[in-house]
């Protein structure tokens, strides 16, 4: 076909006794002709469908940026490996964003200027420098797949957004007893009360199960066995009095009482309920992490409780000390003190409550077999904390 419409190495034909369009290429490993039916007997739209096949199967090898649109580079990246990650929700959203701010340009075109238009853009819409920042990795990790794969021969340098920016959402006391009354499923419950009294990362809080729960010695491993730890690395925490009143085993081996990957739409929910706004399931940790400083929780035990390891300290020797941690616990126990007055008496967080709080054993119970007697390790001079 002398006049046939053709997109690099694909081209539009229609079979014999057929009166549909093909998308038609040469197969270099068989060494034969291949055509995929595009079920339409329209040119115009056979087009548009040829153009998109093209982006998404043509052969990239060692391109340059100017020759190469941006959304085909991301869309390349997703599915063969963001899709995959647990992170995928997120690389998702990232892509979309700077498709729906920038649609159409190439690799080249997304300069420092496009980059600085972008970033102003998201700064705009509330968001914070560390969220922006995670949006721009994304892309950058995008170019460098690409680039490795040889797929461009050359990618931009990504800028990220800085340091600061908005302040972390931190809830009043007022607040708080807000979301508190608006839950109205068990499950959401328990995530709170978790949240509030472990200060855990979603994931962790999600992850927990029964197995890691251990109420004889008042504490809970966030970790589960066989997960090597990470940056965000899951402490082992105390059970502080409060928390330990809805510490009671069910059928489910997650201890929020279902499985779920996310929390997010449960919490937008009763967020939005409460008429708060601003606020994800991170606010609960930042929150919490407040409290405790302006209650007087020296900083060592607050970097424990969070996650962020301190060089020098063995947590396997300190967690079974009597007082580790135990101005924390003590300082989440006041805070429920002074949130649980304002709190309806319909409110979720009554009617999970049904243990009675055992007083916490003394040391020779809980490590007397083992036959030695550890001394509470002091705080280190510096540190350097994990990522949140």
């Amino acid at each position: 076909m002398a006049n046939r419409f053709q997109i690099g190495e694909f081209w539009l034909s229609i079979p014999r006794n057929s009166g549909y369009w093909c998308v038609t290429w040469f197969d270099r490993k068989t060494r034969q002709t291949r055509r995929r039916s595009l079920r339409t007997k329209d040119f115009d739209r056979a087009k548009e469908l040829l153009a998109e096949h093209h982006i998404k199967h043509r052969t990239l090898k060692k391109a340059s940026p100017d020759s190469v649109s941006l959304g085909e580079i991301l869309g390349r990246y997703y599915e063969g490996h963001a899709a995959h990650l647990k992170s995928s929700d997120a690389a998702k959203n990232a892509i979309k964003r700077i498709l729906t701010h920038s649609p159409g340009i190439t690799v080249a075109e997304f300069n420092h200027e496009t980059q600085e238009r972008f970033i102003s853009h998201l700064r705009e819409e509330g968001l914070t420098n560390g969220t922006i920042t995670r949006y721009m990795v994304v892309i950058r990790a995008a170019l460098n797949y690409a680039y490795k794969r040889d797929q461009l021969d050359r990618v931009p340098f990504v800028m990220t957004a800085g340091q600061g920016g908005k302040r972390e959402r931190i809830l009043t006391l007022e607040e708080a007893a807000a979301l508190w009354n608006a839950v109205d499923r068990e499950h959401v419950g328990m995530y709170l009360m978790l949240a509030f009294t472990t200060l855990a990362r979603p994931e962790a809080i999600l992850e927990l199960e029964w197995s890691q729960v251990d109420m004889r010695n008042r504490i809970i491993n966030l970790n589960q066995e066989g997960r090597e730890q990470t940056n965000k690395y899951r402490p082992t925490v105390p059970i502080c009095n409060t928390l330990a009143r809805y510490l009671v085993p069910s059928e489910s081996p997650r201890v929020i009482g279902r499985e779920l990957k996310s929390i997010k739409r449960q919490f937008r929910t009763i967020a939005q309920r409460a008429g708060l706004s601003g606020v994800t399931p991170y606010t609960l940790r930042h929150t919490m992490a407040s409290e405790l400083r302006a209650r007087k929780v020296h900083a060592w035990e607050l970097a424990g409780f969070m996650g962020h390891r301190i060089a020098g300290i063995t947590e396997t020797y300190a967690k079974y000390d009597p007082g580790y941690l135990a101005d924390a616990s003590r300082a989440i126990d006041a805070y429920f003190d002074e949130l649980t007055p304002l709190l309806r008496s319909s409110c979720v967080a009554f009617t999970l409550r049904s243990r009675e709080v055992e007083p916490v054993k003394p040391l020779k119970i809980v490590v007397g077999h083992v036959g030695f007697e550890p001394t509470t390790p002091s705080p280190p001079e510096t540190g350097k904390p994990h990522k949140d």
